[in-house]
């Protein structure tokens, strides 16, 4: 990076922490600024750097703005913050490097275009970096990511609730459940938009459901959903960690959290243990044949159980007793389908 854009990056890491509105010494910035940006200097050059930013951010601003940043002595420290949280750096030309880290991401986004304004966005982006560089570092391309969102159907859907929920508005929706031909017309007061196993949902509380959240898949939306002004809106009585003990979505009737005891073949371990299956997962414990034993306190359910027969022989269910039956009873009737002494041609 040269020179000016690396000074450039240094203004912006410490315009990031004063724009919370928080107030802090040169000790603090020192501790909370993004130290890529300072690499490689000493305690003395790091403060003595910031300092020198500090001042160049109260006597020229960053890219000529003036910023609303004071400087005020409390006891023998000098205190720095903003005066104007709601401030903004307009017209901001960034660097080479910024622009091809946004310019992929948006690419990368690009095979999703879950909202469908990504157009758009790479269309303002292109305006914040001279055209002379913009086609070399728009031409890069870097990550993949899985594209089978791409053509899931009720994406169409996905900025429309998203909006309303942020407006907590309560929606009427046209819904098709699995196994039936037609559909049901739902009103619905929308908290959240989530996804699971490529599959977006709509979570909320529903007319005539006053005693959990329903979930609606967006894919079986059949019309675009409807406001209901007349509707009075219900905050979301659940909390925002309504799903925290479970996997997915679904939380079975009368269920309660329960520990669920797994054991890891050591091939199998080392991945279970750095991508964990849920965030009450434990650090695995090795066991005297080699494998480890990773605990979890959540609500059993299908989702769960999908999880764990995707491990297959790879792991053994200690406990609860009842989802060792299931998974044995599971692992039974697909061993049954496998008769090798018949064959299909």
């Amino acid at each position: 990076m040269a020179r000016n854009e690396s000074k450039r990056s240094r203004l912006l890491a410490i315009h990031d922490k004063l724009i919370t509105g928080k107030t802090f010494t040169v000790k603090d910035l020192m501790d909370v600024v993004e130290h890529s940006v300072y690499q490689g200097l000493t305690p003395r050059s790091l403060e003595k750097s910031i300092q020198d930013d500090l001042k160049q951010m109260m006597s020229e601003g960053i890219d000529g703005q003036t910023l609303p940043i004071v400087k005020v002595r409390s006891g023998r420290t000098w205190l720095f913050s903003y005066t104007d949280t709601n401030f903004e750096l307009k017209n901001s030309v960034l660097s080479p490097e910024q622009f091809g880290i946004l310019s992929q991401l948006i690419k990368t986004m690009d095979h999703t275009d879950l909202f469908g304004e990504l157009a758009q966005l790479s269309n303002r982006l292109s305006q914040l970096v001279p055209k002379a560089m913009a086609k070399d570092i728009l031409s890069r391309n870097y990550l993949f990511f899985d594209d089978r969102h791409a053509d899931y159907e009720g994406r169409v859907y996905l900025k429309l609730l998203c909006d309303l929920i942020a407006k907590q508005t309560a929606v009427s929706i046209l819904y098709k459940p699995f196994g039936k031909t037609e559909g049901e017309r739902l009103v619905i007061h929308p908290y959240s938009v989530r996804e699971y196993n490529m599959r977006f949902y709509v979570c909320g509380l529903l007319e005539g459901v006053p005693d959990k959240q329903s979930n609606l898949a967006l894919d079986r939306i059949m019309e675009p959903p409807i406001v209901q002004n007349d509707v009075p809106f219900i905050p979301n009585p659940f909390g925002e960690d309504y799903y925290a003990s479970v996997i997915g979505l679904t939380i079975p009737e009368e269920s309660v959290e329960e520990e669920v005891q797994l054991l890891f073949s050591p091939s199998r371990a080392p991945y279970v243990i750095t991508k964990p299956i849920h965030r009450t997962q434990k650090a695995g414990q090795p066991q005297a044949d080699g494998r480890y034993l990773i605990r979890l306190k959540l609500i059993v359910n299908q989702e769960l159980e999908s999880v764990i027969l995707s491990f297959g022989q790879d792991v053994e269910v200690l406990a609860p007793f009842n989802l060792k039956q299931s998974i044995k009873r599971q692992l039974g009737a697909a061993i049954s389908r496998y008769d090798l002494s018949t064959s299909h041609k």
